[in-house]
């Protein structure tokens, strides 16, 4: 579902709800009348949730590596391993 779709849908419920809140200030609403207001209530939330679950997927994320401290490293390590320690720091700050 859109995110207009969601919006339009939320439009007409809320309209519907407010229908039933004004009958029911009035006079009062019947059994099913309450039913459907639940269910509007229900399907409200529902529509909520989906608007922010698709505001969120929408939302670029950016997942930032924790900061790489820099160690010296001892004289006794050869020299591919502090290659491969430069790598994988290159890899980290690599990523956006």
């Amino acid at each position: 579902m859109e995110d207009a779709e969601i919006h339009n849908r939320i439009e007409q419920l809320v309209a519907e709800e407010h229908e039933f809140y004004e009958r029911g200030a009035q006079g009062g609403l019947n059994e099913s009348e309450h039913r459907r207001l639940e269910s509007i209530k229900v399907a409200l939330d529902q529509c909520w949730d989906l608007s922010d679950s698709v505001v969120r997927s929408a939302r670029p994320v950016t997942i930032r590596p924790p900061p790489v401290s820099v160690t010296r490293t001892s004289s006794s390590a050869t020299s591919s391993e502090r290659m491969a320690r430069i790598v994988s720091v290159m890899r980290l700050s690599s990523h956006p």
